[in-house]
């Protein structure tokens, strides 16, 4: 990760691609591909404010995945994207508003890649489904039944944000038994 995180940070947001068909991260864009930028840089002394509302904050911690802080198994991913998109005010601690939500995937700079595709496949799994709800139920159609207009609506307000974020002080989930 460290690798491609500082490539060309000062110019421009390092990208990954993520093949949503096999899975993995690939060397290319193709039609199956989402490209994610790792951002903020982790090689740069850039400060931001964030509204912590509108994260949704997930930390892989060896074979853990804690989200908002609760331990919970990898198919639990997608339903807390969607959660996050689409609370509507109903959970504490998420979003009320479908717009300008993201998601943060906290780790240790020093994590192989690879580490990364299995929890990927599901916050893009939860993303599709939170964003063929969204056009169902704004403009009751599907996302390739949308007008050119309407699908710009649509692509402003649910987007597609993932950020990774490096801690290298992260303390062990501790599991007791």
């Amino acid at each position: 990760m460290e690798n491609i995180a500082c490539k060309n940070s000062e110019t421009a947001l390092p990208i990954i691609y993520f093949d949503s068909k096999k899975s993995k991260i690939v060397d290319h864009a193709s039609r199956n591909t989402f490209s994610l930028g790792i951002e903020p840089p982790p090689c740069g002394n850039i400060d931001f404010e964030y509204d912590f509302d509108k994260i949704l904050e997930i930390n892989l911690d060896g074979n853990n995945i804690l989200i908002e802080g609760k331990l919970m198994p990898l198919d639990s991913v997608a339903q807390y994207v969607y959660y996050q998109y689409l609370n509507y005010g109903k959970r504490k601690g998420f979003s009320d508003m479908p717009d300008g939500n993201g998601m943060w995937l906290i780790t240790k700079m020093k994590r192989p890649i690879s580490d990364f595709e299995p929890i990927i496949a599901e916050l893009i799994k939860g993303y599709i489904q939170t964003a063929e709800d969204f056009c169902e139920a704004i403009f009751d159609k599907k996302i390739c039944e949308l007008s050119e207009d309407e699908y710009i609506k649509f692509k402003n307000r649910i987007q597609f944000h993932l950020a990774f974020k490096y801690s290298d002080d992260l303390k062990p989930i501790l599991i007791s038994g």
